[in-house]
């Protein structure tokens, strides 16, 4: 992670006519890391079809026979969609194609760059997205870090395995030895 955030001091200040934030990029990135979520998901994403293989009443798939589904328009995380309480940063997003989301995604401060996002978060205006950028933005930023391996689903699957057993090695664990200690000076 930590050399996808040091390719982002190298990028140009500007692009053509647009200037590069990268402080929203970096936060974008750690994102990404963290909760798995699509781009899209993030930033915000226009309706699009996609095919789902189709099941049988058993819920096995049915071997090529394909199902066109089509997405809803996705405005992206506002604002008001992140929260911070106690010692961690909550975030909601609405998920796209067949995922299920009903609770905001919890990351705990001391988790490393997440204080990125809180950055981000703190200098976005109430009832804006916090990265203000089209889905095509999104996807250039991502290229221009690393135009030979990167994509938006770099992390997806990384973050999925990763997430749980983190948060337990780098928030529950040092808790309890902390209490640990604070109990043996009592004795």
């Amino acid at each position: 992670m930590e050399d996808y955030l040091n390719r982002v001091d190298g990028l140009p200040e500007q692009f053509g006519h647009t200037p590069f934030d990268h402080l929203a990029q970096k936060s974008l990135l750690v994102l990404l890391y963290w909760s798995g979520f699509r781009k899209s998901e993030i930033v915000g994403g226009k309706p699009h079809k996609y095919k789902v293989m189709v099941r049988d009443e058993n819920g096995t798939k049915i071997r090529g026979k394909l199902q066109t589904v089509q997405t809803n328009e996705v405005v992206g995380i506002l604002r008001e969609d992140v929260f911070y309480s106690g010692n961690s940063l909550f975030v909601k997003a609405v998920s796209r194609k067949h995922g299920k989301r009903t609770q905001p995604q919890q990351y705990p401060i001391t988790l490393p760059y997440v204080s990125l996002i809180k950055q981000q978060w703190e200098r976005t205006p109430p009832r804006q997205k916090i990265w203000d950028i089209s889905e095509w933005w999104a996807w250039k930023w991502l290229k221009m870090i690393d135009p030979q391996n990167f994509s938006s689903a770099t992390f997806r699957l990384l973050s999925a395995s990763l997430s749980v057993p983190l948060f337990f090695f780098t928030v529950v664990i040092p808790s309890l030895v902390n209490v640990c200690f604070s109990m043996c000076r009592i004795l």
